[in-house]
């Protein structure tokens, strides 16, 4: 839907999770890790440097309305992936430990 030139997209969540499940089992493996983890450590740097960036471009940016409401949108996607990172990664280690205990 376009208004102006804000233009508003709705994905269809059920073709993209049956395009992503052949890969799912292989790539949720991969986050079963633990927290402190380098690449884990790492990535939740990446994230909070990206939201710190975000929260200061919205108290740097108060007289402009749109770039403040740009800016927070851009902290709660941020906020977004880094809850998918840590639910993928809650899910791999039940995942894990559901698979070790069916081999015991």
């Amino acid at each position: 839907m376009k208004i102006g030139r804000l233009e508003i997209r709705w994905t269809n969540r059920a073709v993209a999770t049956r395009a992503m499940q052949g890969d799912s089992a292989q790539l949720l493996a991969a986050f079963a890790v633990p927290d402190t983890t380098a690449w884990w450590r790492a990535v939740n740097w990446i994230l909070d440097v990206a939201e710190a960036e975000t929260v200061r471009n919205a108290r740097n940016s108060t007289m402009h309305t749109n770039m403040v409401l740009n800016a927070v949108g851009a902290g709660e996607g941020i906020d977004l992936v880094r809850t998918k990172l840590k639910e993928a990664r809650e899910n791999a280690i039940h995942q894990d430990r559901s698979e070790q205990v069916s081999r015991a």
